[in-house]
């Protein structure tokens, strides 16, 4: 997939199947998302943090947010489908938490351009944060529920778009 529009309109038909299990199935969606045009919808001029809502229904939140220098979350979780992020410019680090002793820390990751990774809270927390100066991007898709798509759907979806 070369633009946006195409991945919101892929998403959209996808949804419209029943059951899905973890937004770790959605990465093949990401994954397919190869464009530019991600610039137009948040601009890149400057070092503000932001973030630009693509699409959002009961089910699932797809996002795109530009970390500015330094920026860091939160501690933090993804209950019902979890959730899933490319990096589509620059450079972030995510510091996991053992999702029942949440000051343990289990691990450290940096993630590059077309890096993509997705979490649930049975898996861990985490904080996601740009370590320089320099602004990073990235795609979020979050699922509201874990039982929206199927599996089959996902891989048909993504099947087509090649």
């Amino acid at each position: 997939m070369k633009d946006l529009i195409h991945l919101i309109h892929t998403t959209k038909s996808v949804l419209k199947a029943p059951g899905i299990h973890s937004a770790q199935e959605l990465k093949l969606l990401l994954n397919a998302y190869h464009g530019n045009d991600w610039q137009n919808y948040i601009g890149t001029s400057d070092n503000a943090p932001k973030t630009k809502i693509l699409l959002e229904n009961e089910h699932i939140k797809l996002l795109i947010i530009r970390w500015g220098g330094f920026q860091k979350t939160n501690k933090h979780g993804h209950p019902g489908g979890g959730g899933a992020l490319k990096v589509l410019s620059g450079i972030l680090l995510e510091t996991r938490f053992d999702p029942i002793d949440m000051d343990r820390m289990i691990g450290k990751y940096h993630y590059f351009k077309d890096a993509i990774t997705s979490i649930h809270d049975t898996e861990a927390y985490h904080i996601v944060e740009n370590p320089v100066e320099q602004p990073a991007f990235s795609l979020h898709l979050y699922l509201k529920s874990n039982e929206i798509i199927a599996k089959n759907a996902v891989l048909t979806a993504v099947s087509a778009t090649k």
